[in-house]
């Protein structure tokens, strides 16, 4: 599955690290290690040390550590990890405060903030005098936006003085405890950390994103001592009210850092317009004068230069100290979190190539993050998978662990889907644009997944789903034309898939199962001979099957590991299939679901129940069987993230819950307001809606959203028509 080839500079290292922020929102405090329970769980450090990465950005956070000024710190939990380190010869960038506000005794706004932060760091030196390397406080321009004029964490202030007086704390304490830790050892090295941002915007709000781009750099020209008079920033604080002689500490205390490190998003660029009517609601905003709309400015054509070359040739020639991409993560699908990383890597050995000392790009965040996607702001934390995902057990390394493997341990092979494209790039990224994927052949360069089924339902939701991540598939609709090996053969030569998807008996076998048509193992055949086939070219297999495999009479989560215990003939059958393709090639994946669901099929259990319900009609199903509903568009996306994390073997893909189609009618009533005594129980042999049976669990991991969010999204794809009591699909 992968391409050989040389992309990156020998000359660039590649680090790691770990989400690790402590943010405090009003009296609450949010902890990512915990979350992610690192705490908790053995083998991280092996993990990670797996991957090839030798430099790691490790915290040891104040607020962890030290919640209580007069209590005794305990180091065991850190002592036993960095000792895992010095074990797997990894070097840790030691980091005291990650976006936090510190603990309960103190907070940015506090006058003596940087004394106490400097006194921990001072602890965090004696305790490891061997740590050579740290990141004392993470982004500090960041954090004091969003604490000081933000008002999003706390303090919670909104106001240019407290910003001020934030953004001065911090460096002011990462002086201070540099010094402190070179107390104890001369050599510790400073590897500063901010976000490296641009803002542009329309003519009329030039002067705002002016400033702006004056104050991204702030951090490090208070480190080096370069905010002086006639500096722009010197003016701003003199007007805040901050004394001369609390501005003049930094130029008598100019501390260069070893490193500059930036953490680079796709958000890190912004674009600001006073046209407010052509952006979210969510975008709307403003400063004392006038209000604007503030946008990513990769959503906006706005006709100027940018992206991580541009902004680090910025960096290079304001500032010539060596630096490195130290955060670099993506919520996205799985291939685009890939792609992202690679252009992140070319990027950056495009500049050394120029020229311009850019030392290191660190794999961010190598356990995923949590709640990053409402600002930490969002008690519900939804989980982002990152090099790891967490949601299983142990850790699943993703598609970012090999490729970080790859380019580390071989430095000269990629994924199939890393050189497509990302959504960044995509015209209808733009505010205001629509997508033109129309077709049911979607050839973006590189070699296609194929995908073998009917174009119906399951077969439309992947190609749509493939389209919106721009992956290129090829759709086979007649599967017959793959009748015999040579024609199967001839047609994987012309087409060169990297991939199969194949649920070419999956729509048979639902109307066999549910309909009590005759099926045989005539239908499965091709699947056999194509599992085969793929495992002799090196393609990829994935086969979609179903919970039938199991007894649907039982109320049972069935795992991947539980004996198969089919009740009908297609039952019996999909078995057999399933147990030849795993026997004669081992890597391929089989994925089983339950009931698919959706809000665009017509005559299924669901239109049919909502549509009687809408006519205030009874609905009839059965009490006596079970089914693990599944909502079809979640469905074929963790199918195509389990193919593109090269997964293997047996998985389960279903919701939360196993309950019979009679209380399944019951909770899709409920949350859309029908009378629930309108829905009747009867036998199963009586009414047959077409529900497929059988319950489904998973040892391996909970990839798919619970029930009611599921239905949640089923909702928001409906709609109420102008009669109250008609429940309409959106088209």
């Amino acid at each position: 599955m992968l391409t050989e080839k040389k992309y990156y500079s020998q000359a660039l290292e590649f680090w790691g690290g770990i989400e690790c922020t402590i943010n405090r929102i009003q009296d609450s405090y949010f902890d990512q290690m915990e979350m992610a329970g690192h705490y908790s769980r053995k083998g991280d450090i092996g993990r990670i040390a797996g991957l090839g990465i030798k430099t790691l950005r490790y915290p040891i956070l104040w607020e962890r550590h030290e919640p209580d000024a007069q209590e005794t710190i305990d180091w065991t939990h850190t002592a036993n990890r960095l000792n895992e380190m010095k074990q797997h010869r990894i070097t840790p960038i030691a980091g005291l405060l990650h976006h936090g506000s510190g603990p309960e005794f103190t907070d940015l706004a506090d006058n003596h903030f940087p004394e106490k932060f400097a006194a921990y760091a001072g602890k965090v030196a004696r305790q490891f005098p061997w740590l050579e390397y740290f990141t004392p406080i993470n982004e500090p321009l960041t954090t004091a936006r969003f604490s000081g004029l933000y008002g999003l964490w706390y303090p919670h202030a909104m106001n240019d003085v407290s910003f001020a007086k934030m953004i001065l704390n911090q460096v002011q304490a990462i002086i201070l405890a540099m010094s402190e830790i070179r107390k104890i050892n001369p050599a510790a090295k400073l590897i500063q950390t901010e976000d490296l941002s641009k803002t542009f915007s329309s003519p009329l709000i030039k002067y705002q994103a002016t400033f702006e781009n004056e104050r991204r750099w702030l951090t490090y020209d208070l480190l080096l001592g370069k905010v002086k008079a006639g500096h722009p920033m010197w003016s701003y604080f003199l007007r805040l009210g901050i004394p001369e002689k609390r501005l003049h500490f930094f130029i008598d205390n100019a501390t260069t850092p070893e490193v500059a490190g930036f953490n680079y998003y796709v958000t890190s660029e912004r674009f600001l317009d006073e046209d407010k009517s052509k952006y979210p609601a969510s975008s709307h905003g403003g400063n004392e004068l006038q209000e604007y709309a503030d946008v990513e400015a990769i959503r906006v054509n706005h006709g100027n230069a940018y992206g991580l070359k541009v902004l680090l040739k910025e960096a290079w020639e304001r500032f010539r100290l060596p630096m490195a991409i130290t955060e670099s993560h993506l919520n996205a699908g799985r291939e685009d979190q890939v792609r992202w990383l690679n252009e992140i890597c070319k990027s950056c050995s495009s500049a050394i190539e120029e020229g311009i000392n850019v030392r290191a790009v660190t794999f961010w965040s190598l356990f995923g993050a949590f709640g990053w996607s409402k600002l930490l702001t969002d008690e519900k934390m939804v989980y982002e998978p990152g090099t790891f995902d967490l949601r299983t057990q142990p850790a699943r390394p993703t598609a970012i662990s090999l490729f970080i493997k790859n380019i580390i341990l071989k430095n000269n092979s990629l994924h199939p889907l890393a050189e497509q494209h990302g959504w960044w790039h995509d015209p209808a990224r733009f505010h205001g644009a629509r997508s033109n994927k129309e077709t049911d052949e979607y050839k973006p360069p590189g070699k296609p997944l194929l995908i073998i089924g009917n174009y119906k339902n399951l077969g439309q939701n992947l190609a749509n789903a493939c389209k919106g991540r721009n992956i290129p598939f090829t759709f086979l609709k007649n599967s017959s034309v793959l009748g015999d090996e040579r024609s199967l053969n001839k047609f994987l030569e012309t087409r060169q898939p990297w991939a199969v998807m194949d649920f070419s008996g999956f729509e048979t076998l639902l109307k066999a199962e549910v309909c009590g048509h005759e099926f045989s193992m005539e239908e499965i055949n091709l699947s056999i001979l194509l599992s085969a086939t793929c495992k002799e070219k090196g393609i990829a297999y994935t086969l979609l099957s179903s919970s039938i495999v199991f007894d649907p009479r039982q109320k049972k989560n069935f795992r991947e590991s539980d004996p198969i215990s089919p009740t009908t003939v297609c039952g019996r059958t999909v078995a057999i299939a399933e147990e030849k393709i795993i026997g004669q090639n081992p890597s391929a994946l089989i994925i089983r679901t339950g009931h698919l669901f959706d809000a665009f099929t017509r005559n299924d259990f669901c239109s049919s129940l909502i549509s009687r319900l809408s006519a205030n009609e009874y609905f009839e199903c059965d009490n006596d069987s079970f089914a693990s509903p599944c909502y079809l568009p979640s469905f074929v996306h963790c199918a195509l993230e389990l193919l593109v994390d090269e997964e293997c073997g047996i998985w389960h893909l279903a919701n939360d819950e196993v309950l019979s189609p009679f209380h399944f009618a019951r909770k899709i009533a409920l949350k859309a307001g029908f009378d629930l005594n309108r829905i009747r129980k009867t036998k199963n042999s009586e009414n047959r809606y077409s529900i497929i049976r059988g319950g489904l669990g998973s040892m391996r991991g909970k990839l798919m959203p619970s029930l009611d969010e599921s239905l949640d999204h089923f909702f928001s794809e409906c709609r109420l028509g102008n009669d109250s009591t008609l429940f309409t699909v959106r088209q």
